[in-house]
């Protein structure tokens, strides 16, 4: 099976990334945090050594500060842009695995079993803890597949699933969106997981 894994994330740039995170730290803190997550989600899926990586970003001209392919998000909703992305790694690969970039120290089991589902079903959806999900593999996109769905909702994950029969349900994990969840975050994920995150932890206020 071969996989595309495609990261969507902005440019880590103060003011435009992690703004919820930036309201309490400062939004210069905010956006290296961002590039942080970044980071160790690129890490994370080359250390797996089982598939391609690429980033979808709105801006794919701007620095991300990263090493990898930039492929433009392009406009519309999010359903729109993520139709997109899935259609055109789908024309090269025979899974697409969109993945976000605000949950470093994701456990490596985690994306194992995101894989290994995703090798017997034609759709694997991760949800995340606030609703969403953070991590969504795709056979096959047909037009329309994503729209309309309620997106950054507690029901958003429930609302996809809904769009995939014959999907399979991957292991459930959280964002870091708040300063709470960079806490919570320094106490349960190692930093041998997420070294670039840890390692701005203590410029916390």
């Amino acid at each position: 099976m071969s996989v595309l894994f495609q990261i969507h994330a902005k440019p880590p740039r103060a003011g435009t990334a992690k703004t919820r995170l930036g309201a309490e730290v400062g939004h210069s803190l905010a956006a290296q945090f961002a590039k942080a997550f970044l980071v160790d989600t690129l890490s994370a899926l080359r250390a797996l050594d089982r598939g391609s990586v690429v980033l979808v970003s709105p801006e794919p001209g701007e620095d991300h500060g990263v090493d990898v392919e930039i492929w433009d998000q392009g406009g519309g909703d999010l359903g729109e842009k993520l139709e997109r992305a899935y259609r055109r790694g789908l024309a090269q690969f025979e899974t697409v695995i969109a993945i976000g970039a605000d949950s470093p120290g994701l456990p490596g089991s985690h994306l194992t079993t995101l894989l290994d589902l995703a090798g017997r079903h034609p759709s694997v959806l991760c949800p995340a803890e606030d609703g969403g999900f953070w991590a969504l593999a795709l056979r096959q996109c047909p037009p329309g597949l994503l729209a309309g769905l309620p997106w950054s909702r507690s029901d958003t994950a429930e609302a996809t699933a809904r769009r995939l029969p014959g999907g399979a349900t991957g292991p459930r994990w959280w964002d870091v969106d708040v300063l709470a969840d960079l806490h919570r975050l320094r106490t349960e994920v190692l930093a041998t997981r997420a070294p670039a995150t840890h390692a701005l932890l203590g410029h916390l206020p």
